[in-house]
């Protein structure tokens, strides 16, 4: 197996800083690389924010897809999760793929 390259981006990172982590990181696993993209300190609300907004749904995270679905298992309307149409969109794709 491949060493886990961790792709950083600055020391105390705004929002710019951890999406450039995540892109690159996504850019070298498409490429090959095993990497893993990371932070040294908590993130801010406004990242977070910008986070949520744009989250992928990965099947693995459980967490994450219980935000979007509701307790009888449907998934939530995008005027409570604040989400555009293309964004809700691909939202309930991914919660079905998983």
């Amino acid at each position: 197996m491949k060493e886990e390259i961790l792709v950083f981006g600055h020391r105390n990172p705004d929002t710019d800083s951890i999406c450039s982590s995540i892109a690159m990181a996504n850019l070298r696993k498409k490429q090959g690389f095993n990497t893993l993209a990371c932070r040294l300190v908590e993130i801010n609300k406004e990242t977070s924010f910008v986070l949520d907004k744009a989250a992928e749904i990965d099947e693995k995270n459980v967490e994450l897809v219980k935000r979007f679905v509701s307790d009888k298992g449907k998934i939530n309307p995008s005027r409570l999760t604040g989400a555009n149409a293309t964004l809700q969109r691909t939202r309930a794709k991914a919660i079905k793929r998983a």
